[in-house]
């Protein structure tokens, strides 16, 4: 009998496009090629407020840079800050007093279906204990039954 023997597995990846770093540089020939760099900070001379020369990075002036800022009301940032405190107080307890409506509410529906759960408890126990009354009453029964009766079977079985 001649063996069988499957056909090779193609290999998946030899279909696959390799980029060699050749590929790669043509890919990017089509885009312009940019000379620029970032620049480095200047060092320039300057003079600081006291007259004597220091060496330190230069800051160009912008047209949309104020000169001067103005003084800032402490005050009134401060009154703002209470007021805010204020009304996050305002809202917190309006929260806690809902909190407290809802957990309340809560309180009332746990109790009433507890107590109903206990009347349920209860009835079944009433119902399981009349069963079990039942079943004894009924073992009893037999049992008087095949005392009375028990040694007649008997001996009837046997004389036939």
């Amino acid at each position: 009998m001649a063996s069988r023997t499957s056909p090779p597995i193609a290999n998946t990846t030899d279909n696959a496009p390799r980029d060699t770093p050749r590929e790669k540089q043509d890919m990017f020939s089509d885009l312009p090629k940019l000379t620029t760099r970032t620049p480095e900070p200047r060092l320039d001379q300057t003079v600081n407020g006291a007259g004597s020369g220091d060496y330190g990075a230069t800051i160009p002036s912008s047209p949309n840079t104020p000169g001067n800022l103005p003084a800032f009301d402490w005050e009134e940032f401060g009154a703002r800050y209470e007021r805010a405190l204020a009304d996050a107080d305002a809202k917190e307890r309006e929260i806690l007093e809902e909190f407290d409506r809802v957990a309340k509410y809560f309180g009332v529906w746990a109790s009433t279906s507890s107590s109903v759960d206990n009347d349920r408890a209860t009835k079944r126990l009433q119902t399981r204990e009349r069963f079990v009354s039942l079943s004894e009453k009924r073992t009893a029964e037999k049992q008087d039954h095949r005392e009375t009766f028990g040694s007649r079977y008997v001996y009837y079985a046997r004389v036939y």
